[in-house]
């Protein structure tokens, strides 16, 4: 198997971004969560916000290691994106 420098060199890219990401993972979770949850509250969420939360939340939950957490919130993410249609464009 041959692997070139700029895949090794984009693997380096991507893991110091992860690592990151999961350095400040639960900060993000509860600043997207609050904002989003404050737009719900006041009647004021679209779909347009709860994408926005879905992305970030998903942007986590692609760096985070396989296993049993990943798994839930991953579920978590497939059913809060499928509701962001309830909201209005």
């Amino acid at each position: 198997m041959f692997v070139s420098c700029e895949d090794k060199v984009k693997e380096a890219t991507e893991a110091t971004a992860c690592a990151s990401i999961l350095a400040n993972a639960e900060q993000t979770m509860e600043a997207a969560n609050s904002e989003f949850e404050a737009k719900v509250d006041a009647g004021t969420a679209t779909k347009a916000d709860c994408d926005k939360f879905v992305t970030i939340i998903q942007e986590i939950v692609d760096c985070m290691p396989e296993g049993a957490e990943k798994t839930e919130m991953q579920s978590g993410i497939t059913l809060t994106s499928a509701n962001c249609s309830v909201f209005p464009s």
